[in-house]
């Protein structure tokens, strides 16, 4: 009984009947039938080319789009098999393994080896750079890329692990009984088939049934993404550390299976336009396929912020000298505050009899214990150099550091308006989607259409020399300014910040340390004591005074920093959902909407518009690859899954992702009395 008669009974009798009928057991295979199709390939968005030095004028808004980039796997068909079996199912890719070179040279070279030049003296590209040249050979046994083709084929296996297909069957009613009844159908009976990968390895250059063919590259060969040797369906490399990261072996087995998608028919998500992620969210279904708005907003909030970001970073990079100046004029106020704050809390009864009664059980000597209080009094007091502790401590709080902290400040909140868009599929799977902006984005408040209105905001949120001065000030530069006024306050300066209740604990912990050090117990006399305190008051006294100093200028800081741009934040928020006619969420403006980052948010949602195609959407109209001379764009996305970041965690793969499998199953080897079977994450 050969395979088509096998297939056409399973289709008529059902898998039970047939299972039954054949005695079949686990593991046996029931019916294989094979897969082909033609490979409809993909279109990625890649950074625009680099303009040509020699080129002086400005590049063109379209020349600094992301580039609509075709591509093609080496075979023009999807190939591979599918094993139904009586307790799961198997997806066999059977895969010619070979060693074949690629075309070395980016440029074609003239008889003396020099790159040649065409009429307009411009470098003429070599049609073979990347390309397969050369006769294609076998991989000798014994050779280092078969054991290393070995290991990736497993792993395969092992990160391909996480499908069950599911579906359940569609009894009929009995035949009419005496009265002429039919009887009543038995109840559907759930299916549950185990989805397994295979990359099944051949080496001979005559191997029949070969689905696809790999190239592979030993350990001398550094994979190159921009150069000859880029990684791709049809190329492995053994050495993919140097320009691709991957420094461990589960790092190359990651971008095994990830290429082993691509031999399934799958597609990158990685570069996509908004268009495609669009479509790709309405494929996953659930939650998913109704998150256009949503994801709408996100991508324009973050069009915003990218949009807003540097000029915003310029101004306070450009000011915060002036600000760290206003600062030092307040330090010797500060040195005064601290150096006496440092005498008055080391000098505290109740911190120097804790240190004796900390130090006292681990010394030898008698002597000594009867010498310590008086030792512990005058480390803490005569001879604690107070002043240079102050003084060091403030030299800490210098330009750079303040600079850090307002510009460390800003950086986090560039990172809070700038997460990852979530959606969840009919499945439960969630995918996470991160976005990328153009230079027409990026560029767009410095010197693009919101020029003007970013510079405004700027005005009006951070401040800068030649702008009016409003007491008390609502500017980010501006209140800054004035917190050094507050310090000559009682109870308001540096002296507050250092006292015993927040020196104690610090005290205490480090004598703790020396004691599991074991210092004490090894002292020697008087004379070691006073050198081994000495040191142990010191520095911890200069330890303490620095976390003083910095935690009093920092937490000043960062309350005007950190408020200022929380209000920022839900500017943003607000205006991008007014602009896109969704609700506020819970982060609401305090104040009245800026018209500045309203007219921003409305002009760059503008743009978001006119490169959006809502028809594209509807997964029916086919994978959107817009190919060679397709319209760039100024916005893509990239999501977390196997086909994107290389994630083979159950987190890297979703139902819709092996669509094109399932749908091959469904229509060779899905019984005619069973419903279409759905794939389900389950491991």
């Amino acid at each position: 009984m050969g395979p088509t008669t096998m297939q056409r009974l399973g289709r008529d009798l059902g898998n039970t009947r047939l299972t039954s009928w054949m005695g079949a057991k686990s593991g046996e295979v029931l019916q294989r039938v094979p897969v082909k199709y033609a490979d409809t390939g993909e279109t990625l968005y890649e950074n625009p080319p680099e303009q040509d030095p020699s080129v002086t004028t400005a590049p063109t808004a379209a020349a600094k789009q992301f580039v609509s980039s075709p591509y093609a796997n080496d075979n023009p068909n999807v190939e591979y098999e599918i094993d139904r079996k009586a307790d799961h199912a198997l997806v066999t890719v059977k895969i010619l393994f070979i060693q074949q070179n690629r075309g070395q040279n980016e440029w074609m070279k003239d008889t003396k080896g020099r790159i040649a030049l065409d009429k307009a003296g411009k470098r003429i590209p070599d049609p073979t750079f990347t390309q397969d040249i050369g006769t294609p050979k076998e991989i000798p046994a014994g050779d280092k890329r078969r054991s290393f083709i070995g290991a990736q084929v497993k792993g395969i296996t092992a990160a391909w692990n996480h499908f069950d297909l599911n579906s359940k069957t569609v009894p009929k009613a009995g035949p009419p009984g005496p009265d002429g009844k039919a009887a009543p159908a038995p109840p559907p009976t759930p299916i549950n088939l185990p989805l397994k990968f295979v990359a099944q390895p051949e080496y001979s250059l005559t191997a029949k049934g070969v689905h696809a063919t790999i190239r592979v590259f030993g350990p001398n060969i550094d994979a190159d993404r921009d150069g000859a040797h880029p990684v791709d369906s049809g190329h492995w490399y053994m050495n993919t550390k140097k320009n691709y990261g991957d420094s461990t072996k589960l790092d190359m087995i990651k971008t095994s299976a990830h290429e082993y998608g691509h031999l399934l028919g799958l597609q990158d998500e990685y570069f996509r336009s908004d268009d495609q992620t669009h479509q790709m969210l309405h494929k996953m279904g659930g939650g998913a396929a109704t998150a256009d708005k949503e994801l709408d907003q996100n991508t324009v909030r973050r069009m915003v912020t990218a949009a807003l970001m540097p000029v915003i970073e310029a101004r306070m990079t450009d000011n915060i000298g002036s600000i760290a100046e206003t600062f030092a004029k307040s330090f010797p106020t500060l040195r005064k505050q601290l150096t006496g704050a440092v005498r008055t809390t080391w000098a505290d009864s109740g911190l120097r009899s804790g240190i004796v009664s900390q130090i006292e059980p681990h010394l030898m000597s008698k002597s000594m214990k009867h010498q310590l209080a008086s030792v512990v009094d005058f480390q803490t007091g005569q001879n604690l150099s107070n002043l240079t502790r102050a003084t060091d401590a403030l030299a800490a709080t210098s330009t750079k550091y303040l600079a850090d902290l307002v510009l460390g400040t800003f950086s986090n909140w560039e990172r809070s308006m700038n997460g990852s868009f979530k959606a969840t599929g009919a499945d439960g799977s969630d995918v996470k989607i991160r976005t990328s902006f153009s230079a027409n984005v990026k560029e767009f408040g410095t010197t693009g259409g919101g020029k003007s209105e970013a510079a405004q905001l700027a005005d009006s949120m951070i401040g800068g020399p030649g702008l009016p001065k409003i007491a008390p000030s609502t500017t980010l530069l501006g209140q800054l300014e004035e917190i050094p006024k507050r310090w000559s306050e009682p109870g308001k300066g540096l002296d507050s910040a250092y006292t015993p209740a927040v020196v104690t604990p610090q005290v205490t912990a480090a004598v703790d340390a020396a004691v599991a050090a074991g210092i004490f117990p090894k002292i020697n006399g008087t004379g070691q004591l006073y050198i081994r305190l000495r040191r142990l008051i010191d520095s911890t006294a200069k330890v303490s005074a620095n976390k003083a100093a910095l935690a009093f200028v920092d937490g000043a800081v960062r309350e005007k920093v950190d408020a200022q741009f929380s209000e920022l934040k839900a500017q943003i928020e607000t205006e991008v959902s007014s602009t896109l006619g969704m609700k506020a969420g819970a982060l609401a403006a305090k104040g009245p909407p800026d018209p500045n980052v309203t007219a921003i948010a409305t002009k760059l949602h503008a743009m978001l518009q006119a490169q959006q195609n809502k028809a594209n959407y509807d997964p029916k109209v086919g994978e959107i690859n817009p190919g060679t001379g397709g319209a760039g764009t100024d916005v893509r996305h990239s999501s977390s899954s196997v086909m994107s970041s290389n994630d083979i965690s159950q987190a890297g793969f979703r139902s819709d992702l092996i669509a094109p499998v399932v749908g091959q199953f469904n229509t060779l080897l899905k019984k005619a009395d069973e419903e279409n079977f759905t794939a389900k994450v389950t491991r």
